[in-house]
């Protein structure tokens, strides 16, 4: 339906794209009047994936290492095999079932390597809460005692089985590994017992990059939330690059998402030589 708008003293009929067209060229021009120049500056479509912005960010290492972290039955293997050239990836699950199928995607995709652990702040062993049936929610914790149910109804964890748990530092360490350029942690709510397992790289800032999925809601008993690992990051001199994938509660409630750190020598030499903002 045509719209009516009042021009050089008489009604004029318009279509409303050229309303919208004459009101935006006239706020343009006031602003402009007042010093201000406003223009679309295009994003490229890279920004938005997540892992066209892992690859970005890596495309200036040779033969970059990766570290998936919870790595269920390979399907990140072969996502980030087929995305970053190059890399040395290697791979940890716990879970035996989702480990054969990960050590069959490692041993077609040389040199990737898969380890059946866990990973965690200390060497030993511990109790694995799984669902055979969900088996992308098994984890080191349970689910939350208390609370709103923000987790899919039948995606409990009702058995248990004993794992092996090592550390970031002691494996890096056994495989003569002195920096990850990328950790991939999808650990169902272990995530800060992964990053005090690698206290020494961290100290040294020996990890590039941080992609990790993170709860906004509880999902896991004593797991930790997004405002708290980016606490306990930011004081290890990481700082949050972007969020991806954001998942929303049928209440609304943002749920979970991925999110992107970058230590500070990374951002320093990466991302502050890009071109200022146009």
């Amino acid at each position: 339906m045509p719209s009516w708008s009042f021009a050089q003293d008489r009604w004029v009929q318009s279509t409303p794209a050229a309303l919208k067209s004459r009101v935006k060229g006239g706020l343009r021009q006031t602003l402009l009047t007042l010093g201000y120049d406003v223009r679309r500056v295009p994003k490229p479509s890279w920004i938005r994936d997540p892992w066209q912005v892992q690859r970005r960010l890596l495309q200036h290492v040779e033969r970059p290492v990766i570290f998936d972290v919870g790595a269920n039955v390979g399907q990140t293997l072969e996502r980030y095999a087929s995305t970053v050239r190059d890399a040395r990836i290697h791979s940890f699950e716990p879970f035996p079932d989702s480990y054969r199928h990960l050590a069959a995607v490692a041993a077609a995709r040389p040199p990737a390597v898969a380890h059946q652990l866990a990973l965690g702040a200390a060497r030993g062993e511990a109790t694995f809460h799984v669902n055979p049936q969900f088996h992308t929610r098994n984890s080191l914790l349970t689910r939350p005692a208390e609370g709103r149910r923000y987790y899919r109804k039948g995606s409990e964890l009702p058995e248990t089985l004993t794992v092996t748990v090592d550390t970031l530092d002691d494996v890096c360490a056994r495989e003569g590994i002195d920096r990850i350029n990328l950790l991939k942690l999808d650990v169902q709510g272990a995530e800060l017992q992964v990053l005090r397992g690698g206290e020494r790289l961290l100290a040294q800032e020996a990890v590039d990059i941080i992609f990790m999925e993170v709860m906004f809601v509880p999902h896991y008993e004593n797991g930790p939330l997004f405002h708290e690992v980016h606490a306990e990051l930011r004081g290890r001199g990481y700082s949050l690059y972007n969020i991806f994938d954001l998942i929303s509660a049928t209440n609304g409630q943002l749920r979970y998402a991925n999110a992107l750190f970058v230590s500070d020598s990374l951002r320093s030499t990466v991302l502050d030589a890009f071109a200022p903002e146009p």
